[in-house]
């Protein structure tokens, strides 16, 4: 069969909403520690220099030191508690996209790094100044560890971004057929029945009532789905069906609902139909037991959609003579 490209499938919406949120505490967080290094560093200036000048967000940090120290403690809580919460969260949305590759899809190099970068502010402890010569070596050790976390959120922020883009390609690579050139159908080995003139007219007689929808295999590897509508004319279906194909018939048409709650019959394998909403293009996808979360995930964004049993005890099998 010959894939065509598939209507970019996304994150849910509320995933990438909390992507955002967390790129803005992060960036929040490091807002204000720069926003304390350019403080230190100016008090520092004041008091080793004598200078009387004072800025107005010196004199701030100054006046309320209580504030400062509960909002930086606010900031940081809340943008590391954000992200774990975040990747768990990036981890459990993947596992309904791309349950083999969720875990590897929420590593990046710069995780490790903003961790040790944050973690070496945390261990180093100072003691409180005895003169004014040690304030001044204090604040210049203060603005010290403030560049550290600076250059640790920093370090975050670059590894946020990686993660929601690794994230959103992952899902994309996983809903995303291979595109190659289309083979020529072969003889296949099941032999139930004969697509004559006669298991024609039987087809012809069901697209009266309803919808069908048939799979035209070469065994166990090229599918092309067709759906005649009710009312259809299978002549153009059956012409686009060369000799030696089998066709596989399944009495349940595609759905156009949500997927919530629905569960597959039992099977090992399923057959898998996504009408593409870009161009109404059917596309096939062989369906593992464990994969079939995911595909509903996917099926959200399809026009319609269907999924049967690969031995499915209701399906119709025939052969095209002449192969």
């Amino acid at each position: 069969m010959k894939d065509t490209t598939a209507a970019v499938i996304r994150p849910p919406g509320s995933w990438e909403f909390g992507t955002h949120a967390l790129i803005l505490a992060v960036g929040a967080a490091g807002c204000f520690d720069v926003f304390l290094f350019a403080g230190e560093l100016a008090l520092r200036h004041h008091l080793s220099t004598g200078d009387p000048a004072v800025s107005p967000n010196v004199l701030w940090i100054i006046d309320h030191p209580t504030d400062v120290w509960l909002l930086h403690f606010v900031l940081l809580g809340a943008y590391i508690g954000g992200f774990y919460l975040w990747r768990n969260r990036t981890r459990e949305m993947l596992g309904n996209f791309v349950p083999a590759d969720a875990d590897a899809a929420v590593w990046h190099w710069s995780v490790p790094v903003w961790s040790l970068l944050v973690g070496i502010p945390a261990v180093i402890r100072r003691h409180d100044p005895a003169s004014g010569s040690d304030v001044v070596s204090a604040l210049g050790m203060d603005a010290l560890l403030d560049a550290v976390r600076i250059a640790g959120i920093t370090v975050l922020l670059i590894g946020v971004v990686a993660i929601r883009d690794q994230a959103r390609q992952a899902i994309v690579d996983w809903n995303t057929p291979r595109t190659t050139a289309e083979p020529a159908l072969v003889p296949a080995e099941f032999t139930e029945g004969v697509a004559d003139d006669g298991w024609w007219w039987q087809v012809n007689d069901t697209v009266q009532e309803q919808d069908l929808v048939l799979l035209a295999s070469t065994g166990e590897r090229e599918h092309r789905w067709l759906l005649i509508p009710r009312g259809g004319d299978p002549a153009k279906a059956r012409d686009t069906i060369p000799p030696g194909a089998t066709i596989t018939a399944f009495p349940e048409p595609p759905t156009g609902g949500v997927t919530d709650g629905w569960e597959p019959p039992a099977a090992e394998e399923y057959h898998g139909l996504l009408n593409e909403p870009t161009d109404g293009t059917l596309r096939y996808r062989r369906v593992g037991a464990g994969e079939v979360p995911a595909f509903l995930e996917a099926a959200r964004a399809a026009l319609s959609w269907g999924l049967y049993p690969v031995d499915a005890p209701d399906a119709v099998v025939a052969v095209v003579p002449g192969g």
